[in-house]
């Protein structure tokens, strides 16, 4: 009962009312999204995604993490992606992601911990799948019990093994990665 008279509610009052609730007057406008121009889009101007990714691969240390993410993500899934960049390259995604994580990528992180398990070091995979989660947990409390975090923690568990005091390494690592970023 409660949740329809919410939305009976919610249906009266004029919609810019909402979108300007709570809103500062002194936000810049966010620049326009060039879709077209986006590397990861396989059906966006060919010539300006060439030109987008040449600008981060220029310049790597100027560009936003978004974008390393984007060019570590073509890096990594290489032919796979419907992008078709580049060859796979494990090295050359793992500087872009790593970058592109400690920068505040949240999926960046989770592209570190898939890169890792495919260069077979699963204990720096754990680390990174368990950072992922960490922050994901703290930015979007409802993703904690997502499949694919589950799925990423539970393939690096698998190459870790359940030595002996595995479980207490992994986290100090993580906690000494979370108190350093």
């Amino acid at each position: 009962m409660k949740r329809i008279l919410s939305a009976a509610l919610l249906a009266l009052l004029p919609m810019h009312a909402l979108a300007d609730a709570g809103k500062p007057d002194n936000l810049p406008a966010c620049p326009a999204y060039r879709y077209a121009a986006d590397p990861l889009n396989p059906d966006g101007d060919p010539a300006a995604r060439r030109q987008a990714v040449e600008a981060i691969e220029r310049a790597p240390g100027t560009a936003d993490a978004h974008s390393l993410y984007e060019l570590g993500s073509l890096y990594r899934l290489g032919q796979q992606h419907p992008a078709e960049w580049f060859e796979r390259d494990l090295v050359r995604a793992g500087a872009l992601l790593s970058n592109a994580a400690l920068r505040g990528n949240i999926n960046a992180m989770a592209g570190m911990a898939e890169t890792q398990l495919s260069r077979g070091e699963a204990m720096s995979a754990m680390v990174w799948a368990q950072a992922y989660a960490h922050y994901k947990g703290k930015l979007e409390p409802e993703a904690i019990g997502e499949a694919y975090v589950a799925n990423l923690i539970e393939r690096a568990f698998a190459g870790v093994g359940k030595a002996p005091g595995v479980e207490a390494e992994i986290s100090d690592l993580v906690a000494a990665f979370v108190a350093t970023h």
